[in-house]
């Protein structure tokens, strides 16, 4: 990929942000972030629905304690077949590249992608790329058959499209709100039922796997997802390290609090992302003390680990104060890494002289470089009583820019240290995060929001490479929602008691004639974006016959509604005008109105009235 089609993708990501959320990168210095780990003893993946942030203290009385053993206690009576759970056997995976990626190979040019053909296990779900699942022995296991959770994420992606995450499930399936397409792929109560009982892991062995690794809950589906991030997309010549934030303020065992993130509290995940089309790398949560370092220091320790796809590639990589050191530094540049490094550092890591602090007697605009082998020092001064440190292996001289005063590692640092903010704001334009308190379900969204980026950006790429012009990001997403809910939609319309009303909605979704009758058009060929929909022959044809057919629907319904209606009640005294005059003539003669009505059939008020005039 070259510059030219990575500026392209950038655009294409940039039009579905308003000019107030784009990422701007031209700041030349950063605060310290301030991160507190937050309930660290929790070990539950339940959350109390009473569950509150105390941010002044950790303590509690026992009468609590006795009151949340009581609820978990109610909660472990549950029944099991509300749980899917999620076997270890190894699975194969629908491949989007023709070849494996090579180790060696720093050019920026994704791999082949090739669309999903096989139908994706329940409690494995990949976003946007179905996977295979080879057979496994569920004869012990109470399974939800794998048609369930393809239709759901169908619409997870297009509430995502259509930013309608924030409704209420009942707003999202009322028609006057969001339209019929949620309620044509399932109802309502469906919907929630498989979001409440959606689980990653089998709860019988969860404990035991949780007191090595919290993660335990969702970390299969965690690894596989970053296995094919890894191995579906080569990055460019430039990679961000940074974190990002899901926001979730509920019971969880490594919440975090950073102050100057969106969300605040959430679960903190580091990510190496793309520094020019944003597409995420890798990635490794962060689960509080029990992190597994090796004994390093833990920022080295998440370098290390998360530019593990790249290394041996020569590749640069941006990150800021909390992560950079002179010894992080020194080992990338060695094997197996053979990495460069271009980031701020802070004034009290070891390594750095006093000499390059901040000076009273300094002019503003100033820089003063300190050169190591390979690796090189600036400190500028922007402001008066401020000096900003960065460390660069990549740089070499005292290169500084005529127009703005600045060393260019400053402006390669402000060019490249965006990509992970970029993503983590792509993700919150079109999010499908709903409100939960199970952390595991947090991170689920998570997963989705990214696969819809890495997603977009690689059919972006295999477009631009084919001298194509891709759609946007919406209409990629909104056709994503209809290759997920097809199928199942069409097998709705199968079922003989489908209301009417429901049929003829989805069958306007579908763009097919409203008549059983007819044959269902061919299925959309994968990759459904780059053939049928460059030519809309096909559903102007069909939209065509749904309007010239609508007089006939009305005048057909009409003539159906009335052959429909019942007949009329007979009336329970039906009686001749001569019958009425002999009982009145029997009636004078003295015979009584009950014998006379019940033998002429005539009500008994009517030979009264008739006898009284």
């Amino acid at each position: 990929m070259n510059d030219d089609e990575g500026a392209r993708i950038r655009q294409l990501l940039d039009e579905t942000l308003s000019e107030d959320d784009i990422v701007h990168e031209n700041s030349e210095d950063e605060e310290d972030q301030l991160e507190i780990d937050v309930f660290e003893d929790t070990d539950d993946t339940d959350a109390d629905p009473n569950f509150e942030v105390d941010k002044q203290s950790d303590v509690s009385d026992d009468d609590e304690d006795d009151d949340f053993s009581r609820r978990r206690q109610r909660k472990k009576q549950r029944l099991d077949y509300n749980i899917l759970p999620c076997t270890s056997t190894p699975r194969t995976v629908t491949q989007l590249a023709s070849t494996p990626r090579p180790a060696s190979a720093p050019a920026a040019t994704p791999q082949a992608f090739t669309p999903p053909a096989a139908t994706p296990r329940a409690v494995t779900p990949q976003g946007t790329t179905p996977r295979a699942v080879t057979p496994q022995d569920t004869t012990s296991q109470a399974v939800t058959p794998p048609a369930a959770t393809p239709p759901a994420r169908g619409i997870l992606v297009n509430s995502a499209a259509c930013k309608d995450n924030h409704l209420t499930t009942r707003e999202l399936f009322d028609n006057e709100w969001s339209g019929c397409r949620y309620k044509c792929v399932m109802n309502s109560e469906r919907f929630e039922f498989i979001l409440n009982c959606l689980r990653f892991d089998d709860r019988e062995t969860r404990l035991e796997r949780q007191r090595g690794d919290p993660f335990a809950p969702i970390r299969e589906l965690w690894d596989d997802f970053v296995l094919n991030c890894k191995t579906k997309y080569r990055p460019g010549s430039y990679v961000t390290v940074d974190e990002q934030l899901l926001g979730f303020r509920g019971k969880c065992p490594f919440r975090m609090y950073i102050p100057n993130k969106p969300s605040k509290y959430g679960i903190k995940i580091v990510m190496a992302c793309d520094t020019t089309t944003k597409y995420m790398i890798n990635g490794i949560p962060y689960v509080g003390k029990k992190t597994q370092t090796g004994g390093q220091p833990l920022a080295e320790f998440f370098v290390k680990e998360i530019t593990r796809p790249i290394h041996g590639t020569n590749r640069s990589v941006t990150m800021d104060n909390w992560f950079t050191s002179v010894s992080l530094a020194e080992d990338l540049l060695r094997d197996p890494y053979n990495l460069t490094l271009v980031g701020t550092i802070r004034a009290n890591r070891k390594g750095v002289p006093s000499e390059l602090m901040n000076k009273k007697e300094r002019p503003v605009n100033t820089s003063l470089f300190l050169f190591d082998r390979e690796k090189t020092l600036v400190s500028y001064k922007p402001k008066k009583n401020k000096v900003v440190l960065l460390l660069s292996t990549m740089h070499e001289g005292n290169h500084i820019n005529d127009e703005t005063h600045k060393p260019d590692i400053i402006h390669t640092y402000n060019e490249t240290k965006g990509g992970v903010d970029a993503m983590d704001q792509l993700c919150n334009n079109m999010s499908c995060s709903r409100k939960t308190q199970r952390w595991p379900l947090a991170v689920f969204f998570g997963i989705m929001n990214i696969s819809f980026v890495n997603s977009y950006v690689i059919y972006c790429t295999n477009n631009l490479e084919k001298g194509n012009q891709p759609a946007n990001r919406r209409t990629f997403m909104k056709e994503l929602f209809m290759d997920l809910s097809r199928p199942h939609m069409q097998n709705r319309l199968q079922i003989p008691s489908l209301r009417r009303g429901l049929r003829t909605m989805i069958c306007g979704v579908l763009g097919i004639p409203d008549n059983p009758g007819a044959a269902p058009p061919p299925e959309a060929t994968n990759g459904s974006i780059a053939s049928i929909h460059n030519d809309f022959d096909f559903v102007c044809e069909f939209l065509e016959i749904i309007t010239v057919n609508q007089e006939e629907k009305r005048s057909q319904n009409r003539s159906l509604r009335h052959s429909r209606m019942p007949p009329k009640k007979k009336p329970k005294f039906a009686y001749k005008h001569e019958d009425l005059l002999l009982a009145l003539d029997d009636v004078k003669k003295g015979e009584s109105i009950n014998s006379a009505s019940k033998r002429f059939g005539i009500p008994q008020s009517t030979l009264s009235l008739q006898g009284i005039w």
